[in-house]
């Protein structure tokens, strides 16, 4: 049985990891989140750094995986070159990951 996470829940440590290739990775719910160019660059620096300190949080939208928490790492993945990331992957829907990004920020 899959774990499931309330939406206001902040344990999204506790969902098991793996890794997700970036072009399985998608960025629907992006334009909920500011894009501001100084943090991407911090992101990208620590990624090249210090590699991937935290998992990606996504939820499957029966298509692709779309992107819940860690958009700025996925974008510095990408510039890095980099061809996967590891993911949790939520057991919600869209809207309950709309709520979620309220509560993981």
């Amino acid at each position: 049985m899959p774990l499931e996470i309330h939406p206001c829940d902040r344990r999204v440590s506790d969902v098991p990891t793996r890794p997700a290739d970036l072009v399985d990775l998608g960025e629907r719910l992006s334009g909920l989140r500011l894009c501001e160019p100084a943090a991407d660059e911090r992101v990208h620096r620590s990624l090249a750094r210090h590699g991937q300190l935290m998992t990606v949080a996504v939820f499957d939208d029966g298509e692709m995986l779309q992107i819940v928490d860690g958009f700025k790492r996925a974008r510095a993945a990408r510039r890095l070159g980099w061809r996967s990331l590891r993911v949790s992957v939520l057991e919600i829907g869209e809207a309950e990951a709309i709520a979620a990004m309220q509560t993981l920020h």
